[in-house]
């Protein structure tokens, strides 16, 4: 069964897009600010000729996507090789690299560490002293926390 543009959309309809673009931004086809803009065009989307526009730039060049792409929503809902189909678990890897935001956390935690042991190393050179290491505090529990946090995101995507 065909789905017109002008049909009101679900909110399964709009969580398979979502779903979409979140996958589109962990595989780096989408930036953070395409993403947000385009998450938040998902969530007040009306119509299926709404949502359509959000996701029909990034369709699967694998095939086993596209194979997932084309016909997972009740009926066949593909409009012009388009479809509202998120890829299936089936069809994604199960284990990918870190996500994107993960990998900025982790940046800016290096940066943070490099900018503080860059202080002392300042401080060494300076007073020609070799004062108590506290970059350590810095980044030692915050290196706990995100390893952490890196194991649960790790575990839970599997």
């Amino acid at each position: 069964m065909e789905q017109r543009l002008d049909a009101r959309v679900s909110e399964d309809d709009r969580d398979r897009v979502i779903e979409q673009l979140k996958t589109a931004l962990e595989q780096g086809r989408l930036s953070l600010s395409e993403y947000d803009d385009r998450i938040s065009r998902a969530a007040a989307a009306r119509t299926h000729g709404d949502l359509i526009p959000l996701y029909a730039d990034l369709m699967a060049t694998r095939p086993e996507d596209a194979a997932a792409l084309s016909g997972s929503v009740s009926g066949d809902t593909s409009l012009g090789g388009a479809s509202l189909a998120a890829p299936t678990e089936a069809a994604t890897p199960q284990v990918r690299a870190f996500p994107v935001w993960l990998r900025v956390v982790w940046m800016v935690w290096l940066t943070v560490v490099l900018i503080n042991v860059t202080v002392w190393l300042l401080v060494v050179i300076s007073t020609g002293d070799v004062p108590y290491f506290w970059p350590m505090w810095v980044a030692g529990p915050t290196a706990a926390a995100l390893v952490g946090v890196t194991a649960i995101e790790r575990v839970s995507r599997r």
